[in-house]
């Protein structure tokens, strides 16, 4: 069952470099492309110990790679995605400062991009491993641009899809949920920000959706200093000072939609962004963080009918991981291992933080919605919206959702998130409704 949960969190896989107790191996040379090369061959050949001893990684991301990982990662390839058939040339992305070879891979079943990030030293700064996707397909001459915003050394890039016309028009701001996600959402083959914005911007709203810092940045930041506000707040902030700014915006009429912890998160980013239109929490959270891992867990250890003593040895650590979550003080010396590999600061940032008391500040218009099916955040949250903020707010629910926001039937489960459908219809029209009335 651990590998089940592994499966469904590989995308994006992080990873860093150990520093090699052996003698090492000849390090591998040339030009970073050159470099990038030889990595997706000792990559492809499942050749580890090349992998962790030839390669140029940078002091930030020497820390935590093993063979143990890279063989987790390979079986969760397999798994999910069978041979691999063909590896196409690079595509190079580049920011201020980091420079990325991505690789498309197509395997058995489905694709893959395969990205190397490059520091201007020539280091390697992360490797991660993500979904291929298609380009959004729109129904009218919508222009998707290439934008970058906030404040360096975190540039974000995004995409801003702006609808046929002049304009200007109303604007929308996808935050992230939990994890490094990228512009698009994308989990095992599912991009539902992308979609998302396609749709609307179809329908005459401009959508801004962006890659989480977290994603670009994530090798580089420090994690004992990095809480929710570095995370996901500061960019939705700066998301929407630089739509405001824009000619072909409404500056009157921008919305922020979050999905998942980034709704858990709005009430907060509504603070810093009083003059937003409204805000849309998409099956978001209420419930203390900790609390919500381990009710994860167990619903996926149940999900067979029955619970081995293996499962049930694993609640019970995660269970005291959350009571350990609970009991952190400043003070307290409790290593990260014991807070589900979550530094403190995250946590006690948090700890000050409750969403059903912060979100009865928000003045502006709140649209709240849920899917039945979800279990990563079931209904009970959607319920407790509901009974805090009663007739200020307005709600829908729909029966076959889950938490990707397309329908399904039966209990939800990982094995779901590895076909791709269509979002929920219903849902794309509400989000519709509540900005174009």
């Amino acid at each position: 069952m651990i590998h089940k949960l592994l499966s469904i969190l590989l995308v994006p896989v992080l990873l860093a470099a150990c520093v090699a107790k052996d003698p090492p191996l000849a390090m591998v040379e040339g030009t970073p492309e050159e470099i990038a090369g030889f990595f997706m061959e000792d990559f492809k050949a499942r050749n580890t110990d090349r992998l962790l001893k030839a390669y140029p990684y940078t002091q930030e991301v020497a820390r935590v790679l093993s063979a143990a990982v890279f063989d987790q990662v390979y079986r969760d390839l397999e798994a999910n995605y069978g041979k691999w058939l063909k590896t196409e040339a690079p595509v190079v992305e580049k920011d201020q400062i980091f420079t990325i070879y991505s690789y498309p891979v197509t395997l058995e079943k489905g694709g893959i991009r395969v990205r190397i990030i490059f520091d201007p030293n020539g280091g390697i700064a992360g490797f991660n491993v993500v979904e291929a996707v298609t380009v959004a397909e729109h129904d009218t001459e919508v222009t998707d641009l290439a934008v970058t915003f906030s404040n360096p050394p975190y540039e974000i890039s995004g995409t801003l899809s702006l609808p046929e016309g002049e304009g200007p028009f109303p604007g929308m701001i996808i935050v992230h949920g939990s994890g490094p996600s990228d512009r698009r959402g994308t989990l095992l083959g599912n991009t539902p920000y992308q979609d998302l914005a396609a749709y609307l911007s179809d329908r005459g709203v401009a959508v801004l959706t962006y890659d989480k810092r977290t994603f670009t940045y994530g090798q580089t930041m420090d994690p004992d200093t990095t809480t929710p506000y570095e995370e996901t707040i500061e960019d939705a902030v700066f998301a929407f000072d630089y739509l405001r700014n824009r000619d072909d915006i409404l500056g009157d009429r921008i919305f922020l939609a979050g999905h998942s912890f980034g709704g858990y998160l709005m009430p907060l980013i509504a603070r810093e962004t009083p003059a937003a239109s409204g805000y849309i929490l998409i099956s978001a959270n209420n419930s203390p963080l900790e609390d919500l891992m381990v009710k994860q867990h167990e619903w996926l250890y149940r999900l067979d009918g029955d619970l081995s003593p293996e499962e049930e040895a694993a609640l019970r650590d995660l269970s005291r991981q959350r009571d350990a979550v609970k009991a952190l003080t400043q003070e307290s010396g409790t290593p990260r291992e014991e807070l589900f590999g979550i530094p403190r600061n995250y946590w006690l940032f948090l700890k000050k933080y409750d969403p059903l008391k912060e979100v009865l500040l928000i003045e502006q218009p709140l649209l709240i919605l849920q899917g039945e099916r979800d279990y990563q955040v079931d209904i009970l949250e959607f319920h407790r919206w509901q009974e805090v903020l009663g007739d200020s707010a307005t709600y829908r629910l729909y029966p076959a959702m889950n938490h990707l926001l397309y329908d399904g039937q039966g209990p939800s489960g990982p094995e779901e998130y590895t076909r791709s459908r269509p979002l929920n219809e219903d849902l794309l029209k509400d989000i519709r409704d509540f900005i174009n009335p």
